[in-house]
């Protein structure tokens, strides 16, 4: 068996087994690293189930005369067996809490009033460390409540260990609370923290916008058993403790879940979160990762779909390869398996030899496989879910198709014992050749039957769209096979004709050489099913990779300008710095700054009460900026000025009809001619007409209903608006000192750069993952038709070095010339079908891709045929036939004609 056939079929068995391995398990960790960081660390109140109440609705519907100092524990262990009894993975680590409202503090804190909260939480000492004191309420008054408090809150509230205090209600009840320790915090990201972050430290609460009435409000622990204590105290006139809150935290074994699994536990947690529990019908529960979960699963479905779509694919092209090179292995034992045939060899004899000849090179390939899968993977193939199963699945089928290949195709290709001595001798008058045959129909039949079975999978493909979230649509998966059986078998049917073609016109030329190539490429490897199949797929594939990356790019770069509108946008407070020019003229100076312009903007009304954005600009300037971004220019010229106002130069009056730039709603809305539209303040009206449409614009980049006027055009009654906007355009700005600037100048404005959106969508841990895989299959998908290629060409090298040989005998000088144009039609066929195949794909597939997901935007980005790629796949293609045509000729001209001539 020739050795570099064997190896080649085990170098492909190998590595398609690594790929089915390796490629469901890679993409699962990193889907499921994406659905960890998404949902947060395992115990945080993102991955927890809430279970919530009021005292007053939970002791009306249990009817508990009052609070006792098992409520805790005893809801804690009723709620977790209700919740342990669904399909839910529960963690360990719950609690409940009962807190009290925030209560007055008898001091105030540097002038300005304090509250405090009390909480009873079970368990306590788990969740904190306490530096000083003890937890132990054994020495607490009867008429106390012992507490406990960070360090941040005694120092605020002026309390240490010992220290004796009052709150009061709003009924002017008085508790009194001792110090018994103070504490620091223990797993300080647990929800046990986070989920009331004054139990942390105090904070400074804004009863109002302006912030006239102020609190320090801070949190305290109850001492284990003080419960009973606190109800005593607190709840001794009616409805005095009704706002006591209950609450109860669930942590959620998030981390054993992964990203094949996500669905299964959105499921889970509807469940949960429907059914009340049987401990009291009052409780509410809530996840707040249900929607966390709910927005990766329909991402996930759409990047699955890609990622599934590149696999099966892949996996296609290398089990078409791997058959490419069971046929090269049958061909270098052609001469035995006719001798064996010829001596009265059955079919199963040869099958059982070359069975035996390919298992000792595909069985540990197949294994090595396996471990380099396991090295590079951990985990691959032990998956939970169904990402396993779809793995040893391919491997099972990659492994039955390396090992039956070749016998098979020795068995078919030997059915007959060998021909006569002398086939061409002619026995019978009759000459012709019958065009019909019974093979020749049934192929006939088997072609059109895959072309009406891919084309009907297409147009259902074309029909179902999206699939539902969760679903995968096999169709979709399959698109690349469906689109290049058809490409194959068409091309495969024209070729000889085309060939026919050429040769007429090649007999008429002088050398011998097109002709003598355009003959024998008719028959080349490349110009069967399964060679042009393979080049097909594998050239599609990689395109349609490379197109679906480049759409992603271009839709998350549109998506961050439909995010920003400019490069910098700084939102300005309505008290701007007193000095704008100014800080204008230092924003100009920041190395990168290409334009910058201010842009003023408020809502005013139609006389009907629709809402629509005014937008002032300076033209000139807003038209520079507008030319640095993708959005449409700014027609400058459709809002000249209109006749100013005597009073305000410059300035139309109330009824000047003033000519604007309106998007396709405001314009709808001004249809007549034109409106009248109203500010906030009643005198504040101005007349408007459309003079141009703008869909969309910087200042209003995701469109809506606005019109666009020059600051001179706004009416008098407007009066002297500041800009509340700044727009910056400039690539590779220096983000610091513009940072620095904006610090100094406006101090509380909002900045947000570009960049930085635009960082963020690329950077999104499930999306990057999958542009990362379509990047590994364009590369996969290229290095499988070059494979493929060398295959090829090594299965016609005998034909071509005897073809070669009885022409150097003849006198021809030109055998690398030849060798090139017989390779050259058939390969350049392949790749004009597979382009062909390439710009199919997008149209035929778009409506059933979802690449919104890349770009977090609800606009449904699209994918433009693009033949880069595969241009560059094409032309490795013919530069590696180039090199192995002329490794062969130089390998066989070593050889000598005689040998070569003897050996046929």
């Amino acid at each position: 068996m020739p050795k570099s056939a064997l190896l080649a079929l085990a170098v492909l068995v190998c590595g398609c087994v690594l790929a089915a391995l390796a490629g469901p398990a890679l993409s699962l960790q990193r889907r499921t690293e994406a659905l960890h960081q998404a949902l947060g660390p395992e115990g945080t109140t993102a991955t927890a189930v809430a279970v919530t109440s009021n005292w007053s609705e939970y002791s009306g519907a249990q009817q508990f005369p009052s609070m006792s100092d098992d409520l805790i524990t005893t809801g804690t262990a009723t709620i977790g067996t209700g919740l342990a009894g669904t399909p839910l993975p529960l963690a360990a680590g719950a609690w409940g809490s009962v807190t009290t409202g925030l209560d007055g503090f008898d001091r105030s804190i540097d002038g300005i009033p304090a509250r405090l909260e009390i909480a009873a939480r079970d368990p306590l000492a788990s969740y904190l460390r306490v530096t000083t004191g003890t937890l132990s309420a054994a020495s607490v008054p009867a008429n106390m409540v012992g507490v406990a408090l960070t360090q941040p809150t005694a120092a605020r509230f002026g309390l240490r260990l010992g220290s004796r205090f009052q709150v009061s209600d709003d009924t002017r009840s008085q508790y009194r609370l001792v110090v018994t320790a103070i504490v620091r915090p223990r797993k300080a990201v647990s929800s046990f923290w986070t989920v009331d972050p004054l139990t942390s430290g105090p904070a400074l609460d804004c009863v109002d916008s302006t912030c006239t009435l102020e609190y320090w409000d801070g949190g305290v622990f109850a001492d284990p058993g003080q419960l009973g204590n606190l109800a005593a105290l607190f709840c001794l006139k009616p409805g005095s403790c009704g706002n006591f809150r209950l609450q109860w935290e669930f942590p959620v074994a998030t981390g054993s879940v992964n990203a094949d699994q996500a669905q299964t536990l959105a499921s889970e947690l509807d469940a949960a979160i429907s059914v009340p529990p049987s401990l009291n019908p009052a409780l509410a529960i809530s996840a707040p990762m249900a929607t966390v979960l709910g927005a990766f699963v329909a991402t996930q479905t759409a990047v699955l779909a890609l990622l599934l779509l590149l696999f099966v694919s892949l996996i296609a092209v290398g089990i078409a390869v791997i058959m490419m090179a069971a046929r090269m292995i049958v061909a270098g034992r052609q001469d035995e398996l006719t001798m064996l045939r010829a001596r009265g060899a059955a079919s199963w004899q040869l099958a059982t030899r070359m069975l035996r000849g390919v298992a000792a090179g595909v069985i540990p390939a197949a294994a090595l496989g396996v471990g380099l899968a396991i090295v590079l993977a951990p985990g691959a193939g032990r998956e939970k879910g169904g990402s396993a199963t779809l793995s040893w699945a391919l491997v099972a089928v990659v492994l039955a198709i390396g090992l039956v290949s070749p016998p098979l195709i020795a068995v078919r290709r030997n059915r007959k014992a060998a021909p006569p001595v002398n086939p061409a001798r002619i026995l019978t008058a009759e000459i012709r050749t019958t065009r019909f045959t019974l093979p020749a129909m049934r192929r006939l039949i088997a072609e059109v039957a895959a072309v009406a079975a891919a084309v009907a999978g297409l147009a259902v493909l074309r029909g179902q769209g999206l699939p539902p979230t969760g679903s995968v649509n096999w169709y979709l998966t399959l698109s690349p096979i469906l689109v290049a059986v058809p490409a194959a078998i068409i091309v495969l049917r024209l070729y000889p004709v085309v060939i026919r073609g050429l040769l007429r016109l090649a007999r008429h030329r002088a050398g011998a050489t097109g002709y003598v190539a355009l003959a024998s490429s008719a028959r080349t490897s490349l110009a069967t099913i399964l060679p042009a199949f393979t080049l097909i797929l594998a050239l599609t594939l990689a395109a349609f990779a490379g197109m679906i990356n480049d759409a992603v790019g271009r839709g998350q770069a549109a998506a961050s300008w439909q995010a920003t509108g400019a490069d910098v946008v700084i939102n300005t407070p309505p008290q701007q710095s007193p000095d704008m020019p100014a800080t204008m003229a230092k924003i100009a100076a920041v190395p990168g700054v290409r334009h910058s312009t201010q842009v003023w903007t408020q809502d005013w009304t139609t006389s009907v009460g629709q809402r629509v954005s005014i937008v002032a600009v300076t033209p000139g300037q807003y038209a520079a900026l507008t030319a640095d971004t993708p959005f449409p220019p700014f027609p400058v010229a459709d809002i000249a000025a209109s006749p100013g106002n005597p009073g305000h130069p410059g300035r139309p009056g109330p009824h000047t009809v003033i000519p604007v730039l309106a998007s396709p709603g405001a314009a709808a809305l001004i249809a007549h001619g034109a409106a009248e539209l109203d500010g906030p303040q009643l005198s504040e009206t101005m007349v408007v007409r459309v003079a141009g449409i703008l869909a969309t614009t910087p200042a209003e980049p995701s469109g809506g209903v606005f019109v666009i006027l020059p600051f001179g055009q706004l009416p008098a009654s407007a009066g002297n608006p500041a800009p509340n906007m700044v727009l910056i355009s400039g690539a590779g700005l220096n983000q610091g000192k513009l940072k620095a600037i904006v610090t100094t100048d406006m101090p509380v404005a909002a900045i947000m750069f570009r960049a930085e959106v635009l960082a963020g969508l690329r950077n999104a841990p499930l999306q990057r993952a999958a542009e990362l895989l379509l990047l590994i299959g364009i590369f996969a998908a290229g290095w499988l038709g070059l494979v493929n290629v060398g295959l090829g060409l090594a299965l016609g090298a005998r034909d071509r070095e005897l073809t070669l040989a009885r022409l150097s005998v003849m006198g021809h000088q030109r055998p690398t010339g030849l060798a090139l144009l017989e390779a050259l039609p058939a390969a350049l066929t392949a790749m004009l079908a597979a382009a062909v195949c390439a710009l199919l794909l997008p149209t035929l597939t778009g409506n059933a891709l979802d690449l919104s997901v890349f770009t977090g935007s609800r606009t449904a980005v699209q994918i433009r045929p693009d033949l880069i790629v595969p241009g560059l796949e094409a032309g490795a293609v013919l530069l590696l036939a180039g090199i192995l045509l002329t490794v062969q000729l130089h390998a066989a001209s070593k050889r000598g004609v005689t040998g070569m001539l003897r050996a046929s």
